[in-house]
């Protein structure tokens, strides 16, 4: 279903609840830079850390499932045995589509309602959030990292997107109106940007790069570099040692 949802609706602040998750697929592909390719990226280096034998990941912050279906399908015939594939979202209308995507195309991933900062975690050799810190209220961003630490394996790895800003203010201004120009490109007016920016006020709240650096090292990782980065959108990878 086509995202329209700052065309029809007033939303004053944005939840992921069951009108977001209708569209949510769409908006993902629209208003995230090169989503799909992001999706091929992470799934492609979640498969150098999986165990071929009881091998676990978890998604935090699953939303529809897209990730967790793409390394599914990726594995599929490729000798895993007892591959656990966990998402994990606080909204149940996520959680639902989720499950009911994943039924259709027919692959085995388990779908757990659950705020992650709370959730119960067995040791894995992967956790992925993808675009799901900068929705985490800032307190709180470090202690679930280091829970993400505490249940990885030795070798294990973190893969996390973020929307960043940046300390300049010329610099940070530039990258915002660039992306504007990305959104309007995917079909979105100007009201529908000024509309769901409001909306994200004080729900959206990104850390600067030098910031989700700090507390990844603060949270034990060793060893963290960048995959990918498109002026304020970056993906890093945090392997535990």
């Amino acid at each position: 279903m086509r995202d329209e949802l700052f065309k029809q609706t007033d939303m004053k602040t944005f939840c992921f609840d069951e009108r977001v998750s209708a569209v949510f697929d769409d908006m993902a592909e629209r208003s995230i830079p090169y989503y799909h390719t992001t999706l091929e990226l992470i799934s492609e280096f979640s498969l150098g850390f999986l165990s071929k034998t009881q091998g676990r990941c978890y998604d935090l912050g699953s939303s529809t499932g897209n990730m967790l279906i793409e390394i599914a399908l990726k594995t599929q015939n490729q000798h895993y045995e007892e591959l656990q594939l966990i998402g994990i979202d606080n909204s149940i209308a996520m959680i639902e589509r989720a499950k009911l995507k994943s039924a259709a195309i027919g692959v085995h991933v388990e779908f757990i309602l659950s705020d992650i900062v709370d959730a119960e975690f067995l040791e894995a050799d992967l956790f992925l959030c993808h675009y799901t810190l900068q929705f985490i209220n800032p307190s709180k961003r470090l202690i679930l990292l280091q829970r993400i630490f505490d249940h990885l394996k030795t070798g294990g790895a973190l893969i996390m997107s973020e929307k960043i800003y940046s300390n300049h203010s010329f610099l940070n201004q530039k990258m915002i109106q660039q992306y504007y120009r990305f959104k309007e490109s995917q079909g979105y007016s100007l009201g529908e940007i000024a509309k769901k920016r409001e909306a994200l006020e004080n729900v959206l709240i990104p850390n600067t790069h030098e910031q989700n650096i700090e507390l990844l090292k603060i949270a034990g990782f060793q060893h963290i570099e960048n995959l990918f980065l498109w002026l304020n959108f970056e993906t890093l990878i945090a392997i535990k040692l």
